[in-house]
């Protein structure tokens, strides 16, 4: 039997066994395996994701591999690919993000939707307003589901805003994770090495990211955009946001990605200025 691109699904383990009898046990005539198998014969590109994921009977199927799969994320590569040209989306548990080979999607789509603008949250499974966005920072799995969703069903419009906010929304996330801004600030959960700011806590920057959803329309073609007043300081956000770390997290980062009172502290501030810029 010849096969055409044949691929085994599922196969890390089968592979590994396979390559194990030939390291081990080639040289040996008296060691002959049995394998039982079954061909399945498709073009349907869908059907094979499809199968794939059914018939892993060895371990669960985490939902990025699904996403990947069945070609949901795509797209996103190519919109975050835009200002990131090498840029390689993780599209399955066996891509690793540390290394540095795979960008963490779930983080992208997680801060994507931190970055999302009012009009398109009021029609994103009834969340409202900025301040409803401490999902993004606690529920990953859910900021998945949600973005499959909108790849499979839309509201198409909300599904065109983070596509064109993915590059933005990664990023603004790098530049806030190392933002010199909070040298000074003497917030004990930031990592520092000679003084200089090495990485700030997911549950401060979330806020922050939030709070910049404030600044986001679209431009004379449609697209949507991240426009900053000129008026507006870095430094005013990095104020209040230790205010908020302080005062209402207890200096604790997980809390404050996890209090709706710090992202609507945060998301005041920046929406005066968008008044202000409007005015």
């Amino acid at each position: 039997m010849y096969l055409d691109r044949p691929s085994i699904i599922n196969g890390s383990q089968t592979q590994g066994e396979l390559q194990r009898y030939f390291k081990d046990f080639a040289d040996n005539p008296e060691i002959v395996p049995s394998i039982k198998f079954e061909v399945i014969v498709t073009n349907d590109d869908g059907l094979i994701a499809e199968i794939s994921i059914a018939r892993n009977f060895q371990n669960d199927v985490l939902a990025i591999s699904i996403a990947g799969r069945r070609g949901q994320l795509d797209e996103l590569e190519k919109a975050v690919q835009k200002d990131f040209p090498e840029a390689k989306l993780r599209k399955s548990e066996t891509d690793l993000t540390a290394d540095g080979e795979f960008l963490d999607t779930e983080k992208i789509i997680q801060v994507i939707f931190a970055l999302l603008p009012q009009p398109m949250m009021e029609k994103l499974d009834g969340l409202a307003d900025a301040s409803n966005k401490v999902f993004t920072y606690s529920q990953k799995t859910r900021c998945l589901k949600l973005f499959q969703r909108l790849v499979e069903e839309g509201p198409v419009d909300v599904y065109k805003c983070c596509l064109d906010l993915a590059p933005i929304a990664w990023g603004l996330y790098e530049q806030w994770k190392a933002h010199q801004g909070f040298r000074g600030t003497g917030i004990r959960s930031i990592e520092r090495q000679d003084g200089v700011i090495l990485e700030v806590p997911d549950g401060m920057i979330f806020p922050i990211l939030a709070a910049h959803s404030a600044f986001v329309r679209q431009d004379a073609a449609k697209t949507w955009v991240l426009q900053k007043p000129k008026m507006f300081s870095d430094i005013e956000l990095i104020e209040a946001a230790k205010q908020a770390y302080m005062e209402i997290a207890d200096h604790n980062p997980q809390t404050m990605g996890k209090s709706k009172a710090c992202y609507s502290t945060l998301v005041r501030i920046t929406a005066i200025y968008a008044r202000l810029a409007q005015a």
